[in-house]
């Protein structure tokens, strides 16, 4: 009996430290995968944080970049301000291209009175900013230059003009073609000159002095993008383009060179006088 009852206490026993070792076993399996589930789910909190600030960086710069865009597209198109001037003082350019120094905005307001003006805000990034007058006129022009040049730097073509003349046209008339060929060298365009002989007995070659009679008004701005070309009878072409700005750095040289060189021969001269 008693042996019994001993080996009942055992198989107790037994059962218990059994069911003891399941639990720890089973608080050993469990608990990390509860500590993996709380670890992604705080992984994927902070990479949600990640991206939704990385999403309004984005959208932030994105936003500047609009903004700047909208800004120097204003700054580009040349509107008037009116009589709105929100600086005491600023620096005034005439409607002629004088710089006329610093002025208090009421002298400015007083001049546009006078003059029938309208004033074009330049530049607010200069100390004082930089305002111009303008006629009408001129900024209609202006825009119209602003344009022509939005649509060269797209096409990366520049635009052609064509006149046509001819080597017998009267002294007022040449002068009128002269100053619209100037205006269109001035505004970067090509210029094609067809120009036609009459009578055509005296030859291609008084057609090509021509032509050099008429860059000779205009040496300071323009040249030959095509040389004079005989292209039918009594009817020959080229091609005049503006001046670029080495080109024009070359020839104020060569200028200079050419009246130092005239001065130091007129002191020889004047030397070689003095001695006899």
């Amino acid at each position: 009996m008693t042996s019994l009852y001993l080996k009942r206490l055992l198989d107790q026993a037994r059962r218990k430290e059994v069911n003891y070792i399941t639990r720890y076993i089973a608080s050993l399996t469990v608990q990390p995968e509860k500590n993996t589930a709380i670890t992604q789910t705080w992984l994927k909190a902070v990479h949600a944080k990640k991206d939704s600030c990385s999403r309004a960086f984005c959208i932030k710069v994105i936003e500047e970049k609009r903004k700047k865009k909208r800004q120097s597209n204003a700054r580009e198109t040349i509107e008037s301000v009116g009589r709105r001037i929100p600086y005491n003082i600023i620096r005034l350019i005439d409607e002629n291209g004088t710089d006329k120094g610093e002025m208090h905005r009421g002298n400015v307001l007083r001049i546009m009175d006078e003059r029938g003006m309208n004033l074009i805000l330049l530049s607010d990034k200069t100390d004082p900013p930089k305002y111009q007058l303008m006629t009408g006129k001129q900024i209609y022009e202006e825009r119209l230059k602003t344009r022509d040049e939005k649509a060269s730097s797209k096409t990366g073509s520049v635009q052609e003009k064509r006149i046509k003349m001819s080597t017998v046209t009267e002294q007022h008339d040449f002068s009128t073609k002269i100053k619209q060929i100037q205006e269109w060298i001035d505004k970067k365009y090509h210029v094609k000159i067809v120009l036609y002989q009459k009578p055509i007995s005296d030859g291609p070659e008084k057609m090509l002095t021509f032509f050099d009679q008429i860059l000779d008004t205009m040496r300071e701005k323009a040249t030959y993008h095509s040389m004079p070309s005989v292209t039918g009878e009594g009817r020959s072409t080229c091609v005049l383009r503006q001046l670029s700005k080495k080109e024009i750095q070359k020839l104020k040289l060569a200028e200079k060179n050419k009246d130092t060189q005239k001065e130091n021969g007129s002191n020889i001269t004047d030397s070689d006088v003095t001695k006899q």
